[in-house]
């Protein structure tokens, strides 16, 4: 059966408003696209910047007060140099862990890294690659040298070692008899820069009657550290009476296991870092003190490295940074100097 034909008149209707929808919406397109090239013609702004560089910051929690401080001063200097600097994974709504952010940059092909590593096999692998892709990465707090990095910036070994030396001196005058054995927790996969750390902590401590020995931990498995921690707060007669941490996460596993054994007062506990769960474990007394480095200094200094290669092709291998030492009597001063930066 055949289907009569519209009317000519709807036809052409029909063919009219078709056309118009055409017409509007090519006209919108057009506007928005002269619009575009408009603003991009428009002179630079202070609230309009442009780089000429694209730099990755990798650390494990961007959150951290001192990650966040670290971020401010940096991302202030690679401004000055023409870069942006990316916290990398932050404007993301997953959980990624570092290894997985370093990726991120190596994918994004940024032009420089910098990166607090963890000491695993595979971050040193990841760093190899940007190397290989000619990505320059500079290593912040921890090094990895062996790696293809081309700077590091952070801490003073020998002098961190004295510093931690002399806070023994200071809790042993306090407390007497009541501090006889200090462990100092080591990590596995530090090396010959913890050997120097613990050689000047013997050396400043050397006139004591200390009983102070090195116990060495898998830190770069969690479960590894808490366990070893546990086993010494819950040893009896040879628990130590200090504990020395000299990374954030043995800090915070001692911090959590003598709370979690009631051992608040029995066992002292000098700390690395200044997370946020450190900061409060001295407020409240449960952590003596904790050592760590100017996170301002840090940044700029990591800045200053990255840019250097660039422009030089060569950078110092080595760049050491203030040692700050947190206690009880100055962590609400140095709280409130953390809020009052920029």
């Amino acid at each position: 059966m055949k289907h009569p034909k519209p009317p000519k008149r709807t036809a052409m209707l029909l063919l009219a408003v078709t056309l118009v929808i055409l017409f509007a919406a090519a006209g919108v397109s057009l506007a928005r696209f002269q619009n575009l090239m408009a603003a991009s013609a428009q002179p630079e702004t202070e609230s309009s910047d442009f780089y000429n560089l694209h730099f990755a910051l990798v650390v494990d929690d961007g959150d951290d007060p001192f990650w966040a401080s670290v971020y401010t001063a940096a991302l202030q200097d690679a401004r000055d140099c023409g870069a942006y600097l990316e916290l990398t994974g932050s404007s993301l709504s997953g959980s990624y862990d570092l290894q997985e952010r370093m990726r991120m940059a190596i994918a994004q092909q940024v032009d420089g890294i910098l990166v607090y590593p963890d000491g695993s096999e595979e971050m040193t692998q990841l760093i190899e690659e940007a190397a290989e892709r000619e990505i320059p990465v500079v290593t912040l707090m921890e090094d990895d040298p062996n790696s293809s990095r081309q700077a590091h910036v952070g801490g003073n070994n020998y002098d961190q070692g004295q510093e931690y030396g002399q806070l023994i001196r200071q809790l042993y005058r306090e407390q007497g008899e009541e501090i006889q054995r200090v462990t100092v927790l080591l990590d596995s996969s530090r090396g010959t820069s913890q050997e120097i750390l613990y050689s000047a902590i013997l050396e400043a401590c050397e006139d004591l009657t200390l009983t102070i020995q090195a116990v060495t931990v898998d830190s770069t498995n969690s479960f590894s550290a808490e366990e070893a921690i546990r086993d010494l707060i819950m040893s009896g007669e040879e628990r130590p009476d200090l504990l020395v941490c000299l990374n954030n996460m043995d800090t915070i596993s001692a911090y959590q296991a003598v709370v979690d054994y009631n051992r608040v007062g029995q066992v002292r506990i000098i700390g690395n870092y200044d997370s946020s769960h450190t900061l409060t474990a001295i407020q409240k007394g449960i952590i003596y003190a904790t050592v760590t480095v100017d996170p301002q200094q840090l940044g700029q200094q990591a800045i200053a490295s990255l840019d250097e290669y660039l422009s030089y092709g060569r950078t110092s291998g080595y760049t050491t940074v203030d040692q700050i030492v947190i206690t009880q009597e100055t962590v609400e001063d140095y709280l409130a100097q953390q809020e009052a930066e920029p």
